[in-house]
């Protein structure tokens, strides 16, 4: 995808953009060409404009004698100030074009900007659960963040400054041309020239420094995601110093980088200038050395003024190229996982009436010759079980057995690559995404991982169910009731209540109660069917025993468990222990 042309880039990318951003792109370009002509306008009046200024009378008599009849041009002087005002509310009504166009085009910019990241991000928050296992989080992250920053300042910015100057740059040559064609064709070949020459060497430079920019990026992101992350390790073992030259160094050569592509995407104007005022001096010398400056000085005035206007919009438009090139990159990662995005997934179900699915009730899950590998390395060889609704079902093994990947398929997350896992009668499977949907809706879950975001405590068990707004008061009952079954009455009543807030990643609180408040989010959400992967790791043996036992008790509740330790085997109605690719089923 790297690889791909700038063009092809575009088009993907336009492909994925809505119609109302089609329509806004399409409105701001006729407000760029609106723009560029009434600039065009202001300027090329400013001809007539020192005419009149050096010889008013001359002007004047050549007025038609009914407009002479008129308050605004019955005199010389009366006519000048009329002309004066004519030419300023031009110029006015050119500004107002101007930054209408200017306001439009960040707007837009900034609207695209959003549309295609937030799009990347959906499309990849549904990709299957084994795309996760394969992709660096820190480079998702840095896509979203870092390339999609870039994206809006380096690349839809530039791109939409390079069309308004392409068309500002058509029409001021256009009047170039038309004063003078020998000097405008002269001026422009000189320009050409110095640009294409400089490009030659900066299209290297770009292409090289683009990749270097975001493996850089990518790079940061990781590192500062591991280190705060592994702070009490830094601290402990005294790696401030080693961490901190660590990252001054990548931060350094980024820098360093953007400064080099900054550096040859200015330095053509600095020569471009002062051999533009040398030509000038040249040219005005060699008219008064004729006796032809007063002649030609109104149109001199008027091509200095545009050279001042065009020559700084060239090198925005090669600076615009130089911005776009290093940022290819960035833009060929957002595309590159933008691909494939649909605006509504197809999660029509092909095997079942879609009216039944909401009321669908858990009977029996099924595991029928069931074949799955990591890659080159296999985890599960044909094997087959049952569980029926309300059975406890404890799951053993050594670490590396599998225990973690038969429950990521049970839940729908992994797929086997063999056999069948059947709920109520119905596969399970990629395709029938509606299925797996309710399916997953159905269970509760509590990982290895306790994920907390920022919020009450209240909002860390509901995880912001809609439902829970519909009734407060009931609410509250519940999840008060979940509370006690995860034994976290104790961590609410020290917080200040279900109301109290948790900091991000649960700073302050014990694993523990990161662990009880993750079991009572489970209970919460279902009371069909949970799962849980070493859910007491954190939890002293009372507490442990405790929580294991209220779950237990739930009458029709499914109750599926990873467990390292066996104490409390003989309480569950089957054991699953996994080992040597294969598992054993032990019915107490």
């Amino acid at each position: 995808m790297n690889d791909i042309s700038l063009i092809k880039l575009y088009r993907i990318a336009f492909k994925y953009l809505s119609k109302r951003r089609k329509v806004q792109l399409l409105f701001v370009l006729i407000l760029m060409i609106l723009n560029s002509f009434s600039e065009l306008i202001s300027i090329a009046i400013l001809v007539p404009f020192f005419s009149t200024l050096l010889n008013i009378d001359k002007t004047y008599s050549k007025i038609p004698l009914f407009l002479k009849d008129t308050i605004f041009t019955s005199s010389p002087q009366s006519f000048l100030i009329s002309f004066v005002l004519s030419l300023s509310i031009i110029c006015l009504l050119s500004g107002l074009i101007r930054m209408t166009s200017l306001y439009s085009g960040y707007k837009l910019s900034a609207l695209i900007a959003n549309e295609l990241t937030a799009k990347t991000y959906k499309n990849i928050l549904s990709k299957e659960y084994s795309f996760f296992l394969k992709e660096e989080k820190s480079k998702l992250v840095a896509v979203l963040t870092n390339d999609g920053v870039r994206f809006l300042t380096q690349l839809i910015l530039p791109t939409l400054n390079f069309i308004n100057y392409i068309f500002f740059l058509f029409f001021m040559g256009s009047i170039l041309v038309f004063f003078n064609w020998q000097i405008s064709l002269s001026v422009f070949s000189l320009v050409l020239i110095m640009y294409g020459s400089v490009s030659i060497y900066a299209k290297k430079l770009w292409k090289r420094e683009s990749k270097n920019q975001v493996m850089l990026l990518q790079e940061i992101v990781q590192k500062l995601s591991i280190n705060f992350g592994s702070i009490e390790y830094i601290k402990l073992y005294d790696l401030e110093e080693k961490n901190f030259q660590n990252f001054r160094k990548i931060n350094y050569s980024f820098n360093n980088s953007l400064s080099k592509g900054d550096f040859v995407a200015s330095s053509p104007r600095i020569f471009l200038e002062y051999l533009m005022i040398i030509a000038f001096i040249f040219l005005s010398v060699y008219l008064a050395l004729i006796n032809e400056l007063n002649e030609y000085l109104p149109v001199l005035i008027t091509i200095i003024i545009l050279a001042q206007k065009i020559l700084p919009l060239i090198q925005k438009v090669y600076e615009c190229l130089a911005m776009v090139s290093t940022t290819k990159e960035s833009f060929a990662n957002i595309v590159n996982y933008l691909n494939g995005y649909k605006a509504k997934h197809n999660i029509k179900d092909n095997n079942l009436k879609t009216k039944k699915i909401p009321s669908l009730k858990f009977e029996k899950l099924i595991f029928k010759n069931v074949y799955f590998k990591y890659q080159n390395q296999e985890i599960f060889r044909n094997i087959n079980f049952n569980i029926k609704r309300g059975e406890k079902v404890a799951i053993i093994g050594e670490s590396g057995n599998g225990k973690t990947t038969l429950m990521r398929m049970v839940l729908g997350l992994l797929a086997p690559l063999k056999g069948e896992i059947i709920i109520n009668g119905d596969q399970l499977n990629k395709e029938d995404k509606l299925f797996k949907k309710v399916w997953q809706n159905m269970i509760g879950y509590v990982s290895q991982e306790i994920y907390l975001v920022k919020g009450s405590i209240k909002s860390n068990i509901t995880f912001f169910e809609k439902d829970a707004e519909k009734d407060a008061e009931k609410d509250d009952v519940f999840i008060n009731k979940v509370i006690r079954m995860s034994s976290l009455e104790n961590c609410v009543k020290r917080n200040g209540g279900i109301y109290s807030q948790v900091s991000e990643a649960g700073v302050g609180l014990s694993g523990g109660e990161k662990q009880r408040i993750a079991i009572a989010r489970a209970l919460y959400k279902s009371d069909q069917i949970l799962i849980m992967d070493e859910p007491t790791s954190s939890l002293d043996i009372k507490m442990r025993n405790k929580i294991l036992r209220n779950i237990l008790k739930i009458k029709d509740l499914t109750f599926m468990c990873v467990l390292h330790d066996f104490e409390n085997l003989n309480e569950f109605d089957k054991v699953i222990k996994c080992s040597n690719k294969n598992i054993e089923v032990i019915t107490n």
